[in-house]
């Protein structure tokens, strides 16, 4: 009859003493180039993976080419580029095929040259955005108006923002931006914000972000 082996606790000792050795290496070499922690385990971001958005909402490449990539910054808030679309409204406004009106901002020029009569801003500081605006036939002016100066506000560099401007002299009135849209219809023109912030974040509607100057 076969006998039993006698067993013996050293092998377990040391298999024990490497796994706290492999331990006490991981915690010290643990930083943002160190390999992804295995699953289960917890570690703490650093202040800049902390601070980096993040994105809920994946999007196909032919939606990325249109909209710019997806960077929420919370609060409800997305960051946008410049010549990419923000569309809004429709029935669904969590998908995109379905969007009552689509804007793009070309471009954010900040305190330019106005035409010789307009008057100095009120709050010390000119915005004057150049917009694309297409409308859908589910375009309801009532419902989901139009980009005009009181959609827009700002966050300056200190992170508090400013409420939108009670009004606004447009910094170039023969090419301002029309007051009012119709469906299934294509607009291009200007739109002027006062604003205290000559730097900063333009948020419109209080969903979509544009850092400035761009």
């Amino acid at each position: 009859m076969d006998q039993p082996k006698k067993t013996t606790r050293w092998p377990w000792i040391v298999g024990g003493i490497a796994a706290l050795l492999l331990l006490v290496i991981g915690i010290a070499t643990d930083g943002p180039n160190s390999p992804a922690a295995p699953p289960g385990t917890f570690t703490v971001p650093t202040a800049a993976q902390a601070a980096a958005p993040t994105s809920s909402m994946v999007l196909t490449p032919e939606e990325e080419e249109l909209l710019g990539p997806r960077v929420e910054l919370g609060g409800g808030l997305v960051l946008k580029q410049l010549g990419k679309v923000t569309q809004w409204g429709g029935p669904q406004d969590d998908r995109i095929a379905t969007w009552a009106a689509r804007m793009v901002v070309d471009k954010i020029e900040v305190d330019p040259e106005c035409d010789e009569y307009v008057q100095a801003p009120g709050r010390g500081h000119r915005l004057v955005l150049s917009l694309r605006v297409e409308t859908s036939d589910l375009y309801d002016s009532f419902v989901d108006g139009t980009p005009q100066y009181y959609q827009w506000s700002t966050i300056g560099p200190d992170g508090v923002s400013e409420a939108s401007s009670s009004s606004s002299q447009d910094c170039r009135p023969d090419v301002a931006f029309p007051h009012e849209l119709r469906p299934s219809a294509k607009y291009r023109g200007e739109v002027t914000v006062e604003t205290a912030n000559p730097v900063g974040q333009l948020v419109f509607a209080d969903f979509a972000v544009y850092n400035y100057p761009s």
